[in-house]
């Protein structure tokens, strides 16, 4: 069990985002060395030297010299003094492409196609959502053979994992919806919004998505398929909001029981929430 002191945190912010350098590159590369910090912070070798000093008196048991290696390395029995691990934080460094990790390997994300959005038709929505407005928009719906212009009073954004939409009020047909921003082809003339966006109770409203590993899985496999959806005995839970529930929902194949792996892992532990995606 690694010993922690009870070492009082420095004043300055710059002495505390370096210690939390020299532990993130302890925690996720293993080693770090007076150059490393150095080179990410353009400090002198005394400064650098002075801030590892301080980290080991603050946790003397979270890594050892090298001395072949001129490094400090990780301990066997690390403990995180400043650090919240995250797998999000490794990624969002990473594709950051900022340093902070060190040298870190090749990650690759399965390509998809773009979904282009105009940036005057962005701009102006996002006019309209600070300026409380109406927007007259010509928009290419996928149950109409061609566009066609229509009011709506636009107040958030919502992606459903494939494409970015607007959620609004449609005064057509009188009720909020979801626009998908690549098949707004315009946007016109705006006027005041008679419509607050509190009025959107499927936006203001949590739904609680409970999943499980489906029961087709062997014993081994149901362990597995828990650790890798963050599941605690044998239960997920995501809250989501109700507007975006359809898509979520979809996005896991939790829409209908006739996925089995291996198409699907999991299987969804209140069926009854389908009901609430029916318009």
């Amino acid at each position: 069990m690694t010993t922690i002191t009870t070492k009082s945190m420095p004043d300055r912010w710059e002495t505390r985002q370096r210690l939390f350098f020299i532990e993130s590159r302890l925690y996720w590369t293993g080693r770090i060395n007076r150059g490393d910090i150095i080179g990410y912070f353009g400090i002198s070798m005394p400064q650098a030297s002075a801030d590892l000093t301080l980290y080991q008196e603050m946790a003397p048991e979270n890594a050892v010299y090298d001395k072949s290696g001129k490094t400090y390395r990780a301990t066997t029995q690390f403990q995180p003094l400043f650090l919240d691990p995250a797998l999000d934080q490794f990624l969002g460094h990473h594709m950051l492409g900022d340093g902070f990790l060190g040298n870190a390997p090749d990650l690759v994300r399965m390509p998809a196609p773009q979904r282009p959005v105009a940036p005057t038709v962005m701009r102006q929505l996002l006019i309209a959502i600070r300026e409380e407005q109406a927007a007259h928009i010509c928009y290419q719906s996928m149950s109409r053979p061609q566009p066609s212009w229509r009011w709506i009073s636009p107040h958030a954004f919502g992606h459903d994992g494939y494409r970015w939409h607007v959620r609004a009020w449609c005064a057509e047909r009188q009720s909020f919806r979801d626009f998908v921003l690549g098949r707004i082809d315009l946007v016109g003339e705006t006027r005041q919004s008679d419509m607050a966006p509190d009025a959107d109770a499927e936006w203001r409203e949590w739904i609680e998505v409970r999943y499980g590993p489906h029961p087709d899985l062997t014993d081994t496999q149901a362990k597995v398929i828990e650790r890798d959806y963050g599941m605690r005995r044998g239960i997920g839970i995501i809250k989501v909001q109700k507007a975006m529930l359809f898509y979520m929902l979809t996005h896991l194949r939790l829409d209908s029981d006739i996925y089995r792996p291996p198409s699907t892992q999991i299987r969804l532990l209140n069926p009854e929430i389908r009901d609430l995606t029916m318009r």
